[in-house]
Formats: C-alpha cells, sequence, structure tokens
C-alpha cells in the first residue's frame, strides 16, 4: 500500500520529539513523500496567530489580521499567485519587500495552496507547495532532505502603535503581502511547534495555475 503520512500524526510525532529526532523523522517523511509524489512537495502548519504577542514582541489584532486575510485568499490563494519567498526581503528596500508577484522566478520559492482558521480563530493554518522549478525552492526541499524545518513568517506592511498594556500592535493599516518560508519563525511558542511538516500531496486538490 506505500507510505501514508498523516498531517496530524506527522505534527504531533515532531512536537513532542527532541531535536534530532525531529530531524531523523522529518527527513524520513520527506523522502518517503518525494518517492510517491510526482516531483509535488507540499508542507502544511501554522502561518500565522491572532491576538497573542510573538517572538519580534508584535500582536496582530484578530479584526485586523482576519480582513487581510480574507482579502489574501480572494487576491492570491484562490487565483494561485500567492507566493513567498524563502527568507524575507529586507524591509529597508521597500520595492522589494512589497513584491509578492512572483514574477521573479530566482527568488521565489512557493505558493501557498490553502489557508484556514482553527476553530478560536485564532490560529491560521495552511498548505504550501514547494516550487521546485526554482533555485529557492530546490533549496527548500534541500533543508527538509537534512532534516531540518522551516516556518512560516508573515510579509506585511503597516504602522505599529504601543498600547497602554506595554504591548506592540499591528495598525489597522496592515496590508498582507505574502507568508515566507523562514528559519526561526515568529509563531513558534513554548505552547506550539509552529514548523511546517511535509504532508502528502494526494490529500487535497488545488486550483492549478
Amino acid at each position: 500500500m506505500g507510505v501514508c503520512v498523516s498531517v496530524h500524526t506527522v505534527e504531533r510525532a515532531l512536537a513532542d520529539e527532541d531535536a534530532t529526532a525531529r530531524r531523523t523523522r522529518a527527513a524520513i517523511a520527506t523522502a518517503a513523500l518525494r518517492s510517491r509524489s510526482n516531483a509535488t512537495f507540499v508542507l502544511h502548519g501554522t502561518l500565522a496567530r491572532a491576538d497573542g504577542v510573538n517572538r519580534n514582541g508584535r500582536v496582530y489584532p484578530r479584526e485586523t489580521l482576519t480582513r487581510e486575510v480574507s482579502a489574501y485568499d480572494a487576491l492570491r490563494v484562490k487565483t494561485g499567485r500567492a507566493y513567498g519567498r524563502l527568507e524575507h526581503p529586507r524591509a529597508s528596500d521597500a520595492v522589494r519587500f512589497r513584491d509578492a508577484s512572483g514574477t521573479d522566478g530566482r527568488e521565489t520559492s512557493h505558493r501557498v495552496v490553502e489557508t484556514y482558521w482553527s476553530d478560536d480563530g485564532k490560529e491560521l493554518y495552511g498548505y504550501v507547495e514547494v516550487l521546485l522549478e526554482n533555485a529557492m525552492g530546490r533549496e527548500v526541499l534541500a533543508i527538509y532532505e537534512r532534516g531540518e524545518l522551516l516556518g512560516a513568517s508573515t510579509r506585511s506592511w503597516s504602522g505599529l502603535e504601543v498600547r497602554g498594556d506595554g504591548r506592540t500592535y499591528v495598525d489597522d493599516d496592515m496590508e498582507l503581502l505574502a507568508f515566507d518560508l523562514v528559519r526561526n519563525p515568529s509563531t513558534v511558542s513554548l505552547h506550539a511547534h509552529g514548523m511546517l511538516v511535509p504532508v502528502d500531496r494526494a490529500m487535497y486538490e488545488w486550483p492549478k495555475t
């Protein structure tokens, strides 16, 4: 029957193991999926969290993040244009930072193909297709083949506001540009693993460009 990889089984296993065992399991899962996926490599996990303080010390208000994800889903995900990069571009280069068109294949590594919220509406999950025809996509695959994991990080343009509780909040003018793959995602916390894991592409379908 071959290898069958369950999203939640893999995520629970990776979250419960120490770093060495996690790397070994990730490498094995990657190899097994690659052997039967017809050159497709897909990741699943947390893309963003609302209302909590992330590792960058910022809070994405639920109402603002929900609004931006809805627009992103309609304009980019459902049209097959939700592209991202391996690591964020420098924010000091505003033109490059704001470019999420995916037209530069040298820097595009993946695209988000599906998003959905947790039952409490505070955690955004998603499926990410790694673009193996691009050099950066192949670099993502190589990272997983080494047994390493990546997380997702929001690339957005907005003001910041320090409120009375001392926390830094993303302003209502937020514009969600992309979800990039990064080695140290701000979504990782002590209470959730937060990294993206390889999953079986046959579990779902999505619009093709």
